[in-house]
């Protein structure tokens, strides 16, 4: 049902349900929609391609996509196009939560009148050039929808900041760590998982939980474990292969065989997010190092299972990690990573330390059902009530903008395509 306001159409607010817009293959955007889940909202999550796993229901192109032989690869995108619009149109009424704020899917949910519209940044979405490159249409889109939005939710500080400076208003930001489950992710026993492994109780086990590829500098955790070893200790590396680029993967397993470790830098199969708190008991020490990030949920899954952490010296890091009080800094450089393991190898009592002040930092900043409280406030305010589609021009201006940016895209696709002129 809509009420006529004016010349306007109100679309009342189907009260307790929730569309969270986001890739099911990440394992953050599940989580999330499973959290939302637990505060009691009818929570579906939209999504390119089902997963198993899912704690919520899901509405994917494969559930709305009519396949058609016509029109040939153009054919197949306007089926996905109308798929796209179908399932938002079946939400409408709903409040949307979009993860990551760039892309076809935030693009058309803010040009279909998402009502209300909540928006968690990632990171790469708005760091714009430090993690993935885009056009001025696919960035001058993402600053429509975020001034647009009735909240926008950032997992930093630092990404707050760079989510005002694009003109969004002060009272629509709201830092949210998210947090951790500290209920599954906790100190426990890592010892059977080290045996099934192969790895004694003299390894000193470092532990790459990020994706495998190059903004996370796996290749310099590799190349530090000789300068581990040269320092004494015996040095052994596991490494998630989660999200990998292959040519990246193999890179790194190429490089390990040159240095002699083949039998050392140890690949382990993505893991079910609830089997991750033995991956982590079964290191010694977790090693995150990436060029730039906005607020690592595995570092804080780290500390909260009572591992000391190696991290990369990014200055907004330091809203949460302190070095030599919760985390150990260093350079994203294999000497530099080097020299971090050996202070927490050589160091008992700054490795108890820092446990013991992680496991703290945990408690009283990113505990999931702390953060959850806050957001839940927030959620119930902007879901209560009416809320009017964005003005029409608004919109279009959206839909021109969506419309460069996939223009924008196929140039470069066809360029890279492309073979170059001798």
């Amino acid at each position: 049902m809509t009420v006529r306001a004016g010349a306007e159409v109100v679309t009342p607010i189907s009260r307790g349900a929730v569309a969270v817009v986001g890739n099911a293959q990440s394992v953050h955007v599940r989580a999330r929609a499973a959290a939302l889940q637990t505060l009691g909202y009818q929570v579906t999550l939209i999504t390119s391609q089902k997963v198993e796993g899912v704690a919520c229901l899901q509405a994917s192109l494969e559930d709305y996509v009519v396949p058609t032989k016509r029109w040939g690869k153009l054919g197949a995108r306007i089926a996905k196009l109308r798929a796209v619009v179908s399932i938002f149109a079946r939400h409408r009424g709903e409040a949307t939560h979009i993860h990551y704020a760039q892309g076809l899917w935030a693009g058309l949910g803010f040009i279909l009148g998402a009502r209300p519209l909540i928006v968690t940044v990632m990171g790469g979405d708005i760091l714009f050039g430090e993690q993935v490159s885009s056009s001025w249409a696919d960035r001058a889109l993402t600053k429509l929808l975020l001034r647009n939005a009735d909240l926008v939710t950032a997992k930093s500080e630092h990404l707050a900041r760079v989510v005002r400076s694009f003109g969004v208003s002060e009272r629509k930001v709201m830092v949210l760590y998210w947090g951790v489950d500290t209920a599954a992710f906790r100190p426990i026993d890592g010892v059977p998982l080290r045996r099934k492994l192969g790895l004694s109780p003299d390894d000193l086990v470092l532990l790459s939980p990020r994706f495998l590829k190059p903004l996370y500098n796996v290749h310099n955790i590799v190349e530090a474990l000789p300068l581990i070893r040269a320092r004494g200790h015996k040095a052994r590396l596991l490494v998630i292969d989660y999200g990998a680029e292959p040519a990246y993967r193999a890179q790194v397993l190429r490089r390990a065989g040159e240095l002699g470790l083949a039998e050392d830098v140890i690949l382990l199969p993505p893991r079910p997010r609830e089997q991750m708190p033995e991956i982590y008991a079964a290191s010694d020490v977790v090693v995150s190092v990436p060029s730039s990030d906005g607020m690592p949920m595995t570092v804080l899954e780290a500390m909260a299972c009572g591992k000391p952490t190696v991290v990369t010296d990014l200055q907004h890091y330091r809203e949460l990690f302190l070095d030599g009080e919760n985390v150990i800094t260093c350079s994203t450089t294999a000497e530099g990573i080097a020299q971090a393991v050996g202070r927490l190898a050589t160091q008992p009592e700054l490795t108890s330390r820092l446990v013991e002040n992680a496991l703290k930092t945990v408690a009283e900043r990113a505990d999931l059902r702390s953060e959850l409280a806050r957001l839940n406030e927030r959620l119930v305010e902007i879901v209560d009530g009416h809320r009017r589609r964005q003005p029409l021009a608004v919109r279009v201006l959206a839909f021109l903008l969506l419309v460069l940016a996939a223009l924008q895209q196929a140039v470069r696709s066809s360029l890279k395509a492309s073979p170059r002129a001798v």
